[in-house]
């Protein structure tokens, strides 16, 4: 049986950089990675002034031994190929996606919440049981409904209605009365 091997990464050598960009990378021997020793700024990226532009260094890097990052793409850190820093500017490590795509694959709340299989209460993210609202998040159905139930039978008990519901494993429905025990037993 043939198998597919992936594809060759190019050979990116830190001497095809510029003297003064590759004379402040330095090698990460467990990762791999090509760690730029300029300052980080808030977020952990670090910059440098190339040309009189302003850049960011792994963009930097990235145009002048890899060709220019496609229109509508922006890099990722693949984890997948052992990168985990930010100030990492090895093109091997890096990869154009769509900002959707960066997000998702990251650490940040939209990954983790992309990356997630069933809601809090264990119920399954299934096309059916779904809801997605208009700004984008999704939420459980099933959750939903329990949520509308507790309110309904809430109110009943504030106006002191009484609700049928259905018996537990779905048996025939009884009414239940929503008064508190404590009237209950003192007429």
């Amino acid at each position: 049986m043939d198998t597919v091997s992936p594809a060759p990464v190019p050979a990116y050598r830190l001497e095809d950089l510029p003297g003064r960009i590759a004379a402040k990378i330095r090698v990460n021997p467990v990762t791999g990675c090509w760690e730029h020793q300029g300052y980080p700024e808030r977020r952990g990226y670090v910059r440098v002034w190339w040309q009189g532009c302003r850049w960011l260094v792994h963009r930097l890097v990235y145009t002048l031994l890899a060709g220019p990052i496609p229109d509508g793409l922006t890099l990722d850190h693949v984890k997948a190929r052992g990168c985990r820093s930010k100030a990492c500017c090895w093109p091997a490590h890096l990869e154009p996606v769509t900002r959707g795509e960066n997000s998702n694959r990251g650490d940040g709340p939209t990954g983790v919440n992309q990356r997630r299989q069933s809601c809090v209460n264990g119920h399954p993210y299934t096309r059916e049981n779904t809801f997605m609202r208009k700004e984008g998040r999704r939420e459980c159905r099933a959750c939903m409904r329990d949520r509308a139930r507790q309110q309904y039978r809430a109110q009943a008990e504030a106006e002191g209605r009484t609700v049928r519901v259905k018996g537990a494993y779905g048996l025939k429905p009884s009414v239940l009365s929503l008064q508190r025990i404590d009237e209950r037993t003192a007429s």
